[in-house]
């Protein structure tokens, strides 16, 4: 891991020509049953700005006859992304880059980039969805390093502290901020 594999990724999805971007984490090999099922559900959801599959909850996706079962019992079941377990590859919309940007180079492991490109793409309109009818084995994805995480909590809690502030200012009386009294109150000198 490190910046030159989310650098990496970049470059990939800026190289593909289709209108889908099937990124693996490496070492992985691409499932041509769990591809198959992340375009067809991205078909039928023309929103979504990506799926992810679901990571194997127990041995399953060795054994294919479980596999099988698994998939048909859960067909068409996707849930938007919760962010609480590691995307384990994930199929993306290049429209929906486009939206949302690429891969924040910043990040030191691809999975940190992959949450905040998700978060991205929620705010533009094209969430990213889990789809439960598609499973790979457990990825072995590098843990986002403190860097990563101090990285993400300036990007999404400062952020959120300054939509906060604007929402509170949005509700002030006109000329509110002018009053002699108030600015002396922001000011901290009342």
């Amino acid at each position: 891991e490190g910046p030159a594999v989310v650098s990496a990724a970049n470059a990939a999805l800026a190289a593909a020509r289709a209108p889908l971007a099937w990124l693996l984490p490496a070492g992985a090999e691409a499932d041509p049953l769990v591809e198959r099922t992340l375009a067809e559900g991205l078909a039928a959801r023309p929103y979504a700005g990506g799926a992810a599959p679901r990571t194997d909850p127990g041995a399953i996706s060795g054994d294919p006859v479980r596999r099988a079962v698994w998939t048909l019992h859960r067909k068409g079941d996707w849930r938007e992304d919760d962010h609480r377990s590691p995307l384990p590859g994930v199929m993306l919309r290049l429209d929906a880059l486009d939206a949302a940007g690429r891969l924040d180079e910043r990040f030191d492991t691809l999975h940190a980039a992959l949450l905040d490109l998700s978060l991205r793409l929620r705010l533009a309109g094209r969430p990213l969805f889990r789809a439960r009818d598609a499973m790979v084995p457990n990825p072995a994805l590098a843990a986002p390093t403190l860097a990563d995480r101090d990285l993400l909590t300036d990007k999404w809690s400062v952020g959120a502290l300054r939509l906060l502030e604007s929402l509170a200012v949005a509700q002030e009386p006109p000329g509110y901020r002018l009053d002699a009294g108030v600015r002396a109150g922001l000011r901290g000198e009342r």
